[in-house]
């Protein structure tokens, strides 16, 4: 167990494709999640006015934070990327691999690990 955590570096592929993953999950949540909470306010907003409800107060606030969560989770990629930008200055190793897991860098060292394995076996 110990030397798995001691091999989690920059160059370890796993962690690439976990962080190219996690980056990936996090657009789509970043596009589907805002759309749905928009949809719901709207539909909630035409069930307010059709209703004769005197005081849609409660449903409004609802809505209100319907929409700031909308914008919290649409901005919550650029608030990652600012976190893990300014804690890569800190030194930490694993915040610039964060920046590098990218479709191209994931294939390039998969492309390193082939060749150390075809050099090991000669």
């Amino acid at each position: 167990m110990i030397y798995i955590l001691e091999d989690i570096t920059c160059d370890n592929l796993g962690l690439m494709e976990t962080l190219y993953v996690f980056k990936t999950v996090m657009n789509i949540i970043t596009i589907f999640v805002p759309i749905l909470l928009i949809l719901l306010s709207i539909l909630k907003v035409i069930t307010i006015m059709s209703s004769d409800d005197p005081s849609p107060g409660k449903a409004f606030k609802a809505i209100s934070k319907k929409m700031i969560a909308a914008v919290v989770v649409f901005l919550l990629p650029s608030i990652i990327n600012a976190v893990m930008s300014i804690t890569d200055g800190i030194q930490l190793t694993n915040t610039s691999c964060y920046q590098e897991a990218t479709k191209e860098n994931i294939e390039q060292k998969r492309q390193e690990v082939m060749q150390k394995d075809t050099e090991k076996k000669s």
